[in-house]
């Protein structure tokens, strides 16, 4: 098992229902796993955000910066997690 924090900002962190949340997970668990989790965990509120963009129950894709450095949507499903790993999400904002 490793030790991952988790972090939200904005919208996510009231959908987290804290501001982080320290979860073990087995080693081996994707960034993907761990929203899945996190989406049964949380409720359907979550789970809306967290889930495929594709869906039609799900909105714009979270993004995910890990240990500092911004994922790409493509690549954060498939990232494993490791010991002391630092997961920051929230939603794309966009304006002008």
């Amino acid at each position: 098992m490793v030790d991952v924090k988790v972090r939200g900002v904005g919208l996510t962190r009231q959908l987290l229902g804290q501001a982080e949340v320290i979860t073990s997970v087995a080693e081996g668990t994707t960034v993907g796993a761990l929203l899945d989790r996190l989406a049964v965990e949380k409720g359907e509120a979550f789970a809306r955000y967290a889930g495929n963009p594709q869906a039609t129950s799900s909105y714009a894709p979270l993004r995910i910066v890990l240990n500092g450095r911004d994922l790409i949507p493509q690549q954060a499903p498939k990232t494993v997690l490791a010991e002391g790993d630092d997961l920051l999400i929230f939603l794309p904002i966009a304006g002008g």
